[in-house]
């Protein structure tokens, strides 16, 4: 589990540390961010971009397996 501290108030043009490789990026700062992902640019103008929709349906596809689980049940429930 992720937590960052006051990212609610991350906004375009805040520096972050990007590393790659182990090396870190020059000059990265935040170019966008939103609900579902982020992107982040270096100074030299090239950009990383992170897409979270993918791994939200993996926790939402995991917490609804272990509710089935629990239950005994499988989805699609007959009615």
């Amino acid at each position: 589990m992720a937590y960052i501290e006051g990212a609610y108030e991350v906004r375009p043009g805040d520096p972050v540390d990007v590393r790659c490789d182990g090396q870190p990026l020059e000059g990265a700062v935040v170019k966008r961010i939103g609900r579902m992902g982020m992107e982040v640019q270096d100074a030299h103008g090239a950009s990383i971009e992170l897409h979270f929709q993918v791994t939200n349906e993996a926790i939402w596809d995991r917490g609804r397996k272990y509710l089935e689980e629990q239950a005994g049940a499988r989805e699609p429930v007959p009615l």
